[in-house]
């Protein structure tokens, strides 16, 4: 029941009901329109709507229809060639599947395979190659394809969106997460315990991500987004970073009770993953600070305490490093749209970036709580 919840509530559910209406309703429209034009095998027009529908964007259904007409050729070429002289239906079918599996898999044509089975299934069972014939089933496999493909025309972008946006969010929250994690580790108030995000976790909702990113930009006729991809490679190398550096931190515990500035500073980083810091302005305050604990003369540290400290924030600063490298590497209007990506979402994991974001500045500079993701 949970899981169902879920997909409901994430948008999977829409979409899912979306393809199954198409469909449906595709499929059905091809069988009547073959029946009422009083064409053979109307069912096939119905499989080949079916078939062609399953590819599930705009440009794939676009680029999948010429590959049908293509294939058709290898098609009707091989029924001719093995049908008429292999008299053991069986057997011709078979060597018919043999060849026709060989040249599309050799041209990495494998989506079309399916469509030119049903077209030799209706060669073999009418056992006619005239001229008239195959025209027919030509008009069988256009009837199956444009419905498709106009059908294919609406996505449900709106709901795509919202699933990818839910992704990156769920990613930035992870990270966060963490940061407490870590924080907790160094204040001495909490030792890490197991979690059940592991890298390999975030790695399998990544690839996810990644599909309904691919899924998105394929939908799409402008260039729009394209920083979608790459911050989401970004979110998992600084999850990487940080899960790491509380595990080591966690197996070397440090005094930094007289260190409240650089504690402080550790956890502002997190602010930088929703930018209500901006990177270079945290990277600036870092310098000071490293240099501060370098020096140990205003509060000083035990060795092993200000190594760990230094460590934490050499690491922290790549983290934050790669997230301005990535911003530097954004167009103007990829960098517009990017800072607008909390905006207008009501989600699951947007409403708990909301929370995360409160709980962080409510204890650190008064001034943070002017900034917020709206």
């Amino acid at each position: 029941m949970n899981k169902i919840v879920s997909i409901f509530e994430s948008g999977i559910l829409k979409i899912h009901l979306t393809e199954a209406l198409k469909i449906s309703f595709g499929s059905a429209l091809a069988v009547v329109i073959c029946t009422l034009l009083n064409l053979p095998h109307p069912y096939s027009a119905g499989t080949i709507t079916l078939l062609t529908l399953m590819g599930s964007t705009r440009k794939q259904t676009l680029s999948l229809v010429g590959k049908r007409y293509v294939s058709f050729g290898f098609a009707i070429f091989l029924c001719w060639l093995i049908f008429p002289h292999v008299k053991n239906i069986y057997f011709a079918y078979g060597l018919y599947l043999f060849g026709i599996v060989f040249i599309l898999w050799t041209v990495g044509w494998k989506d079309t395979l399916s469509v030119n089975a049903v077209i030799g299934t209706a060669f073999i069972l009418d056992q006619t190659f005239s001229i008239q014939h195959i025209l027919i089933e030509l008009v069988i496999l256009t009837i199956g394809i444009s419905i498709a493909f106009i059908l294919n025309l609406y996505q449900p972008d709106h709901a795509i969106k919202n699933l990818v946006d839910e992704q990156i969010f769920k990613v930035e929250c992870e990270i966060m997460m963490a940061f407490n994690d870590l924080s907790g580790v160094l204040k001495g108030t909490k030792q890490k315990e197991a979690s059940e995000i592991t890298i390999q976790t975030m790695l399998d909702d990544m690839k996810k991500a990644v599909e309904l990113i691919q899924q998105y930009y394929q939908n799409r006729i402008s260039l729009g987004h394209r920083w979608l991809l790459n911050y989401l490679e970004l979110g998992f190398a600084q999850y990487s970073l940080i899960h790491v550096l509380s595990t080591q931190v966690d197996l070397q515990p440090v005094c930094t009770k007289c260190f409240g500035a650089a504690i402080e500073h550790i956890e502002q980083t997190a602010l930088t993953v929703i930018d209500v810091i901006e990177p270079k302005e945290w990277l600036e305050v870092n310098s000071q600070i490293i240099e501060q604990v370098e020096l140990n003369e205003k509060h000083p540290l035990d060795k092993i305490s200000q190594a760990v400290l230094l460590m934490t924030l050499y690491n922290l600063r790549e983290f934050v490093q790669l997230k301005q490298n990535y911003l530097n590497r954004l167009s103007k209007v990829d960098q517009e749209e990017f800072f607008q990506r909390h905006q207008n979402h009501g989600g699951e994991y947007a409403k708990k970036l909301i929370q995360l974001q409160n709980q962080y500045i409510n204890h650190l500079q008064p001034d943070l709580c002017e900034r917020d993701l709206s």
